[in-house]
């Protein structure tokens, strides 16, 4: 069973959101997004889709690198910027979830975790050695944890800091390695945006 203090988010493939221009008229986050992007000096339209208690913005650009950042940092902050924003009165209005995507890219760097999550679950059962992924967020922490916790035969649990929190891949309890020798041909093992850093148990 996972460790991870964080709840994992459900499993199950949810449907198309349905983004359009009317939805974010009048929508204070579409508007406070909008001007957002505008004093960085970024060209783009933003689309709403209103769900009970969340409102999801899809902002459409040229310039999608720059509004996605490294690993997504710059659109989470947004993400969290218009979140702050959003819930000033929360006590009052109630608490808005808020999500900000821009073409497809939550979804592709999900797929990444979790190719990222079976491909190391798999090298654990063979060789029977933890491995440690490099730091992660919550969101990213959280979809490596719910796809191992599928996996029969491992688990997984966060180890470090905040900012600095790692997920570990171990064997479950008294579950054999499946491999040969248990050696690990590579070192370092490169998914798309992602590097396991460390062989065996984490170190201080």
């Amino acid at each position: 069973q996972n460790r991870e203090e964080e709840p994992a988010p459900e499993a199950v493939k949810e449907p198309p959101v349905n983004y359009t221009e009317e939805a974010a008229e009048g929508e204070p986050a579409a508007q406070f997004v909008t001007e957002l992007i505008e004093k960085m000096g970024i060209s783009g339209k933003v689309l709403a889709a209103r769900e009970e208690d969340a409102i999801r913005l899809r902002i459409d650009s040229d310039t999608m690198g720059v509004l996605i950042g490294h690993r997504g940092e710059t659109l989470d902050a947004i993400q969290y910027l218009t979140g702050l924003v959003i819930n000033r009165n929360r006590k009052v209005d109630g608490y808005t979830r808020v999500t900000i995507n821009t073409e497809d890219y939550r979804e592709k760097r999900e797929e990444t975790l979790i190719r990222l999550a079976r491909r190391v679950a798999a090298q654990v059962k063979s060789t029977g050695r933890p491995r440690t992924l490099e730091a992660m967020n919550p969101y990213e922490r959280r979809i490596i944890h719910t796809t191992v916790q599928e996996i029969e035969g491992v688990t997984s649990h966060s180890v470090g800091n905040d900012g600095d929190r790692k997920v570990v891949i171990t064997l479950e309890e008294g579950v054999k390695p499946t491999g040969g020798s248990g050696e690990i041909v590579l070192s370092r093992v490169v998914v798309p945006e992602y590097v396991i850093v460390q062989d065996g148990a984490p170190s201080d």
